[in-house]
C-alpha cells in the first residue's frame, strides 16, 4: 500500500479499554536477558543494553522509550508484537537509563548514532522506529539522519524541527505552563535528581498516572520543585497499568541508576546541541512514512493536535499518519489495545519484505485480537488546521 503526500493525514478516534488496564498481567521484565552494544559516537566510548525478542523476524522494529522510561515500559508492544512472527523486535535502554552507560555527552543525534550501533550490533541494517516521549524525538532525529537505515518512524509526540533560532523552555513555558518542571531539570539538574532519588518508588508513581488518576492540578508546574504538588497525597497504590514485578523492576533500575543522566533531555547542553547540529544538516523535512499515536488527555500538553500547529508538524512531515487514543501521557501502557491497533495499521502499510522460509507466509497478515478490535478504528477525513497556540515562527 502507498500514500501520497496528501492524503498521508487519516485521523483516527479509538475507544478500546480503558485506561489503566494491563494487557498481559503476567510480564516479568526479569525474564528477558539483556545484550550489550560496544558503541561509539562523537568520539565517546558507550555500552546500550537491549533486548532482543524473535531475531529470526523478517521486520525490525526499534522500540525507544522516553522519560522516565525503561526497554519494559514497551510490555504491551512486546507482548502483542512477539505473537507474530515476523517480527523482530529490539528495545534498548537509552544511554543512561538502566544499565546502559553515559559518556558524558549527548544529545538526539548521538543517541540516534545508538541506535544504528543497538540495530548492527543485532544483525540488521534497516528498521522501522516506534517511539514514546523523548524517544519519539530520538526515533524522528534518527530517521532524519539515517534514512538509509531506517524506514519510517512512530511517536507519541509530534516532531520538533531544528529550524529558526533556539527556543529556550523558559520561553516555551510561558505559553505551556505544564511544562514549566523542564526550567527546573534544566537550572537544578542535581537538586531534581536528588529529590527524584529521594523516594523512587513514589517519584516514578508521580509520573506514571493515567486518565482515571490524574496528578494535582499544580503538577508540573513549577521551576523550583517536581514533587511538591503531591504533598499530602499518600500514593500508595501501584503504578495503575503495570503490575507488580513491573513495577518492582522499574523501581529497582532507578535505584542503581539514579535519574541524574536521564535528565540529559531537560538540560542546556542537549538542547541546544541537538538544535545546532541538526539545523546545519541539510534535510529538514522527513519524507519516509511517519505516524503520530497521541494521546487526547495528557497532563503535560493537553492538545497536541494545536501542538502541531505550533511546530508546523504537517509541513515538515509530509508522509504522516495521525491516530488519537484516549489515555494520558502513556498510550502504550493505559490504552494498549487502542495502541497497538493504530501500531498495527501503520505497519501494515509497508510493503512487504521478501524473505526466503515459506512457512512464514500465513503469518504475514496474522495478528492477535478479536474481529470486534478490528472495529475499534473509526478512519475519518482530515480535521480542519487548528488556531496555533503562538503565532511566531519557530
Amino acid at each position: 500500500m502507498t500514500r501520497s503526500p496528501s492524503t498521508a493525514v487519516a485521523l483516527s478516534l479509538f475507544v478500546g479499554l480503558v485506561a489503566g488496564s494491563i494487557l498481559d498481567p503476567d510480564f516479568d521484565p526479569a525474564a528477558y536477558p539483556q545484550k550489550v552494544a560496544n558503541c561509539e559516537s562523537e568520539g565517546h566510548k558507550l555500552d546500550i543494553h537491549y533486548v532482543d525478542i524473535n531475531p529470526d523476524g523478517h521486520r525490525n522494529l526499534v522500540l525507544v522509550h522516553g522519560w522516565p522510561g525503561l526497554w519494559s515500559t514497551w510490555a504491551n508492544q512486546i507482548s502483542y508484537l512477539s505473537k507474530d512472527p515476523q517480527y523482530h523486535i529490539i528495545v534498548p535502554d537509552l544511554r543512561g537509563f538502566g544499565s546502559s552507560t553515559h559518556p558524558g555527552s549527548a544529545s538526539f543525534h548521538e543517541m540516534a548514532d545508538d541506535l544504528v550501533c543497538v540495530l548492527y550490533d543485532a544483525g540488521e541494517t534497516s528498521a522501522i522506529l516506534i517511539g514514546h516521549d523523548w524517544g519519539s524525538q530520538v526515533s524522528y532525529e534518527a530517521l532524519r539522519s539515517f534514512p538509509d537505515v531506517f524506514q519510517g518512524a512512530s511517536g507519541t509526540i509530534p516532531y520538533i524541527p531544528s529550524v529558526g533560532d533556539f527556543v529556550p523552555i523558559e520561553h516555551i513555558a510561558k505559553q505551556l505552563d505544564h511544562l514549566t518542571y523542564q526550567i527546573y531539570f534544566e537550572r537544578e539538574t542535581n537538586a531534581a535528581a536528588s529529590e527524584l532519588a529521594a523516594d523512587v518508588r513514589r517519584s516514578l508513581r508521580s509520573v506514571y498516572q493515567d486518565v482515571a488518576h490524574p496528578p494535582p492540578k499544580a503538577f508540573l508546574t513549577s521551576s523550583t520543585d517536581f514533587l511538591k504538588a503531591y504533598d499530602g497525597v499518600p500514593l500508595d497504590q501501584r503504578i495503575p497499568f503495570m503490575n507488580q514485578k513491573e513495577e518492582d523492576y522499574l523501581v529497582q533500575a532507578y535505584e542503581r541508576s539514579g535519574f541524574l543522566n536521564t535528565l540529559q533531555f531537560y538540560t542546556h547542553p542537549f538542547r541546544f546541541g541537538s538544535h545546532e547540529y541538526a539545523s546545519k544538516e541539510g534535510r529538514k523535512i522527513i519524507d519516509e512514512p511517519t505516524a503520530l499515536i497521541y494521546p487526547d488527555a495528557d497532563p503535560v500538553v493537553e492538545d497536541w493536535a494545536a501542538a502541531m500547529e505550533l511546530l508546523h508538524t504537517r509541513s515538515f512531515m509530509t508522509n504522516l499518519t495521525l491516530f488519537k487514543v484516549h489515555a494520558a501521557h502513556w498510550p502504550q501502557l493505559e490504552n494498549p489495545v487502542a495502541f497497538n491497533e493504530a501500531l498495527r495499521q501503520w505497519l501494515d502499510t509497508f510493503p512487504p519484505i521478501e524473505y526466503e522460509e515459506d512457512e512464514h507466509d500465513e503469518h504475514e497478515h496474522e495478528h492477535e485480537g478479536s474481529d470486534d478490535e478490528d472495529q475499534l478504528v473509526a478512519p475519518i477525513a482530515d480535521e480542519p488546521l487548528l488556531e496555533p497556540l503562538l503565532h511566531e515562527d519557530l
